[in-house]
């Protein structure tokens, strides 16, 4: 079993759940009651029912989880893999993370650690390995009482051909010019306002602008 081979016991005992017929019961398990010393890792929980004593650990529901306050993202490009870090409840970069990458045969590719900005760079090279050497998992660990990993085999979003490469430097000028609304009518009066910015996005004074519509 897993606690006899790669962890240990931290908790066991009853939990009352709501039983409907035909009816799908979501029941919160108070995990920070039965495990107020918690570690950083993954836990997993089995389940079966009160009168059912047997050994067959196959035969039971089991579902892994970890608890953490970290939230990973990467982005993958030409200058690495870019990894960064916020927290879940605040949304604020987290500092100070401990980020180690590993292949699919547990070898260590690299580890870095994230800045003020939430945000840590792994080589590129590290991200095309082959074979065993392929990047598997994420993992990030904060203290000694956080702990998060990311699964990098799962495919990512390929955004490379949604305009991701940005706008086009508007150069010393820039002007944005609106209509109140899209569509008009024969004879209706069309009202425009514009916005102009020098390069250093500072507003431009008494500029003439000439408005052509086609």
């Amino acid at each position: 079993t897993i606690s006899d081979q790669m962890g240990e016991p931290v908790w066991s005992g009853t939990l009352d759940i709501t039983n409907d017929l035909n009816k799908e019961v979501t029941t919160s398990f108070p995990v920070d009651e039965a495990i107020p010393q918690r570690k950083p890792g993954v836990y997993v929980l089995t389940a079966q029912p009160v009168d059912d004593k047997s050994d067959d650990y196959g035969s039971r529901a089991t579902q892994w989880f970890v608890v953490s306050d970290i939230g990973l993202s990467t982005y993958t490009g030409q200058d690495g893999l870019n990894v960064f870090a916020r927290s879940l409840g605040s949304a604020k970069p987290i500092s100070g993370a401990e980020l180690t990458l590993l292949a699919r045969n547990n070898e260590i590719l690299g580890t870095a650690t994230t800045d003020a900005e939430g945000h840590a760079v792994f080589n590129p090279g590290l991200t095309r390995g082959e074979n065993g050497m392929v990047p598997a998992v994420l993992m990030a660990k904060q203290g000694d009482n956080d702990f998060v990993f990311l699964d990098m085999g799962k495919a990512g979003f390929d955004l490379s051909d949604r305009g991701v490469e940005g706008r086009a430097s508007p150069g010393a000028l820039d002007v944005y010019a609106w209509t109140e609304r899209g569509i008009y009518r024969a004879g209706e009066d069309v009202h425009v306002a514009a916005l102009a910015r020098d390069g250093a996005a500072k507003a431009v004074e008494n500029l003439p602008l000439t408005f052509i519509f086609t």
